[in-house]
């Protein structure tokens, strides 16, 4: 029975490290989206043809840092439930899609 209880007990730790770490590269990638999304947000207000096309390649590409981001994050929540891991992806997936429909990619 005790080393049951202490089995429990360490499997909260190590999922409670797994969050804090999860917790620290959400932030990290906050902060880079952040400056990605205002990047390209100056490029919009100098629209040209040019700036245009770089504008729809740094969207892209960081479209494919997001989809990135979440293959690491699931990896990073393995040992989360289920639910907790299809969270994190709709949260990207929206983070997406307001970057598409916020009116600076147009």
């Amino acid at each position: 029975m005790r080393q049951h209880l202490q089995n429990l007990l360490d499997g909260k730790e190590k999922e409670l490290q797994q969050a804090a770490a999860l917790g620290e590269r959400l932030l990290a990638q906050r902060v880079e989206l952040e400056e990605r999304v205002r990047l390209i947000q100056e490029t919009d207000a100098d629209k040209t043809d040019e700036t245009t096309a770089d504008m729809r390649e740094r969207y892209r590409e960081l479209a494919d840092t997001v989809r990135a981001w979440d293959f690491g994050n699931v990896q990073l929540t393995s040992a989360f439930t289920h639910s907790v891991r299809v969270l994190i992806s709709f949260h990207s997936a929206h983070l997406l899609v307001s970057l598409a429909f916020s009116g600076s990619l147009s």
